[in-house]
């Protein structure tokens, strides 16, 4: 961009001034700072301008702060030594016609770029299948295994290359069965400490496809005691990519209904997680995590093209919420999402099944029934790419409106 600063110009006319402020901001949004002084419409000629939101918002704040977003990096002193016209606003000190400085103001753009930027038309690269293996875990460990080989080779047969398991694949599901099924996963565990992380990086590796391993209780080895509910996801190289471990821990006392408290024994992750694939970006949530709009949103800025959630939402908060929410997230950031369920279960934790594949316009693409299936979706980058010229709210945003939503804001009785 070419650089403004001190930039000064004499007898601006009305006309000009419009059309440095447009070249000043491709937001169409510009703040004008200035001491207690606000600027209207300029002229009648210039309304067109206004309709056509060139320039959606012109004010000037006495104070810059008010407007932290903002900053000074690009700006534009603009000299005035006469003002042709009346329509303007402008301090009048009694002295006539004086030399007047205005700064333009900008988004900081480091936090504030073009929504266009932000949110890209379609980060889906490319086509590609995805398969959600539905099944139940039993107590036999390596039993659960064997399954998720099985399911997972019949999901590569019908040539699934994303390849998703339920949440707490391998173990039953409840606080009393975390410790006792929890592997430790240092950056490079032996095979002793985790069966399951070997397991699943054969079978990314035999089967050249990107697998996302569910979850697993996981054993925090620096602090004994401590355990997470982990993610393992590995490439088709068989390498393993990252984990996530489930930030949003399922904490409910609904009267009557259901009482649950994973944080009686599992701790909370801290991190949104990525995964740049050959397709495209993918960010993963497991199961509670869904609930928790502002997380989806942050990972489809980052630009996820799909948001998977391995989850094992039982059968009243599923009958509830489960469609509803995935469908949301999807309507929400338009974005791809796939929810993995285990089968449900006739004794122990019932989960709710129903695992599902929604398209970016919140449509439900393919759904399992409650018993053992794959459910598979063929993701195409159209779908997205329409979506968001069609519904353009990734450039409709008012984050300047929004501010920082982690601030508690009090409001007046």
């Amino acid at each position: 961009m070419v650089p403004l600063r001190g930039l000064q110009l004499l007898s601006l006319p009305d006309e000009l001034l419009l059309q440095i402020v447009a070249f000043l901001e491709p937001l169409s949004i510009i703040t004008l700072h200035h001491t207690c002084t606000r600027l209207r419409a300029l002229t009648r000629s210039n309304a067109a301008l206004w309709r056509n939101q060139c320039i959606k918002q012109a004010f000037i704040d006495s104070n810059p702060e008010n407007c932290p977003q903002w900053n000074r990096a690009e700006e534009l002193e603009l000299v005035i030594d006469t003002w042709p016209h009346n329509d303007i606003d402008w301090p009048d000190d009694g002295s006539g016609p004086v030399r007047k400085v205005v700064t333009f103001f900008k988004p900081l753009r480091a936090q504030y770029r073009t929504m266009s930027e932000i949110y890209p038309a379609c980060t889906l690269r490319q086509k590609v299948k995805v398969a959600l293996c539905q099944f139940a875990a039993g107590t036999n460990k390596q039993a659960n295994l064997n399954k998720a080989s099985e399911l997972v080779g019949q999901a590569v047969k019908n040539d699934a290359k994303i390849v998703v398991l339920p949440e707490c694949f391998n173990s039953p599901y409840g606080t009393s069965h975390f410790a006792n099924y929890a592997e430790a996963i240092p950056e490079h565990p032996t095979e002793e400490q985790s069966p399951t992380f070997h397991h699943l990086s054969s079978l990314a590796l035999q089967h050249k496809i990107y697998l996302f391993g569910g979850s697993i209780p996981e054993a925090d080895l620096e602090d004994p005691g401590k355990y997470y509910n982990t993610c393992l996801i590995f490439g088709p190289d068989g390498n393993f990519i990252t984990k996530h471990r489930k930030v949003h821990l399922f904490d409910i006392d609904i009267p009557n209904e259901m009482t649950f408290k994973e944080s009686d024994v599992l701790s909370p992750g801290k991190h949104i997680t990525m995964v740049n694939t050959t397709y495209g970006p993918v960010a993963v949530g497991i199961c509670y995590d869904i609930r928790f709009a502002e997380m989806a949103m942050v990972a489809a800025r980052r630009g996820a093209a799909l948001l998977l959630y391995p989850g094992a939402f039982s059968k009243f908060t599923g009958e509830m919420h489960w469609e509803l929410l995935a469908r949301a997230r999807a309507v929400d950031n338009q974005i791809f999402v796939g929810v993995c369920s285990p089968a449900r279960a006739e004794e122990g934790y019932v989960a709710w099944g129903e695992s599902m594949l929604v398209d970016c316009k919140g449509r439900v693409m393919s759904k399992a029934g409650t018993g053992e299936e794959i459910v598979y979706a063929e993701l195409d980058p159209e779908n997205m790419e329409n979506t968001r010229t069609h519904i353009p709210i990734r450039t409709q945003r008012r984050m300047e409106v929004y501010g920082d939503m982690m601030k508690v804001v009090p409001t007046e009785v």
